[in-house]
């Protein structure tokens, strides 16, 4: 069918009535952009679209429409190639967990699916509320309808999620973390990985905590990781409002997984400071201190290093260096390494591969330079 005769289709009676679903034309599924966040779903999965009176829940796929277009936006998409957004383009992105909990508490936004907006390139969709307000130039995106399965099952990010598997000795864990209220990569992640490889050892990584509001970040690859992982891997798509349990269990699967890939190492990189609730919450957990060995924290200034640090230490974590912007000021990095005892080291110094070795070696792995000079 024509993509426009399916457009007609959409917007005919039958798609007005609640919990109606139609066939999801080939000719859409062609032409939609299928969001980053989708790309563990297969495509041919997806035969029917449900319309009206849907209530989604987190992790839904949706079919949408693109309006207004915020100036340069882009869509990271399944490939891992990124596409300038158009007003009028069909896109197939992710539920986070704002836009259904908005749905949840507005039975006319459940009903009509109500607007929304691309919060994250990367592929997910909120609502806006009195909490979180949408900016002005935010792309806005019109639900056409949930994408579901032949069967009418809604396709969710957890139909197609990573399961824990752990055999054998895992390799050394570590946790790049920042000391404030950063959101975003924290910023010793790729340096180093970059260091890490540099060093002739091969790492793994993975996003813990995705934003909502952040672009999916790709300088982990970039830097020599693989494999690279976040949690919509673990079929979440955020970790906000969600059960600290079910964090946990999309990080013990997101570590078997790379455990299984057989890396040296494995640097995860938590994508919010541990001023946020989730992310404290999530450090403390005894999952995490299971399996993470040691931590690289990242901080703006002395004060919130040595808070960081003082807080990770009384938590039972080793701290193998601080970096940031603290470690740019020499005032501030004598001052953190006389008062904490911690090693303060440049982003540029993490990527050293001596330094990387020296950081492995602590951590229980072979300190030789594997292949480097």
């Amino acid at each position: 069918m024509p993509i426009a005769a399916a457009l007609r289709l959409l917007a005919g009676p039958r798609a007005s009535q609640a919990g109606a679903g139609i066939p999801l034309e080939h000719s859409l599924r062609l032409a939609s952009k299928w969001a980053y966040t989708t790309r563990r779903i297969s495509r041919e999965r997806a035969q029917i679209l449900i319309t009206g009176g849907s209530r989604p829940q987190a992790g839904d796929l949706m079919l949408a429409r693109v309006g207004h277009v915020e100036p340069g936006a882009a869509l990271l998409l399944a490939s891992g190639d990124s596409s300038t957004l158009f007003e009028g383009d069909l896109v197939v992105v992710v539920y986070g967990d704002r836009g259904a909990a908005r749905c949840a508490d507005d039975p006319e936004a459940a009903a009509a699916l109500a607007p929304c907006h691309l919060v994250a390139t990367g592929g997910i969709a909120a609502c806006p509320s009195e909490q979180h307000p949408a900016p002005r130039t935010s792309t806005r995106l019109e639900p056409l309808g949930l994408v579901a399965d032949h069967e009418g099952e809604r396709l969710n990010l957890r139909v197609a999620a990573l399961t824990a598997r752990h055999s054998g000795q895992r390799p050394p864990v570590i946790a790049a973390l920042d000391g404030s209220l950063h959101v975003g990569p924290a910023a010793g992640a790729a340096p180093l990985v970059s260091g890490f490889c540099a060093a002739g050892l091969s790492a793994g990584a993975a996003r813990l905590v995705v934003p909502e509001q952040s672009p999916r970040d790709v300088s982990l690859r970039e830097a020599g990781a693989y494999p690279v992982l976040d949690l919509t891997d673990a079929g979440i798509c955020s970790a906000h409002r969600q059960d600290p349990a079910r964090v946990e269990r999309a990080l013990n699967a997101l570590v078997g997984h790379l455990h299984h890939a057989a890396v040296d190492l494995v640097v995860l990189d938590v994508g919010l400071g541990l001023a946020h609730a989730e992310a404290a919450t999530l450090v403390r957990s005894s999952c995490f201190k299971a399996l993470v060995d040691a931590v690289v924290l990242s901080a703006p200034d002395a004060a919130s290093a040595l808070v960081g640090v003082d807080w990770l230490q009384r938590h039972g974590f080793a701290v193998s260096a601080v970096t940031g912007a603290v470690a740019e000021s020499p005032g501030d990095a004598l001052e953190v390494g006389d008062e904490s005892g911690a090693r303060v080291l440049r982003t540029g110094q993490l990527g050293d591969p001596r330094v990387a070795a020296g950081i492995h070696a602590a951590l229980g792995g072979a300190g030789g330079l594997r292949g480097a000079g």
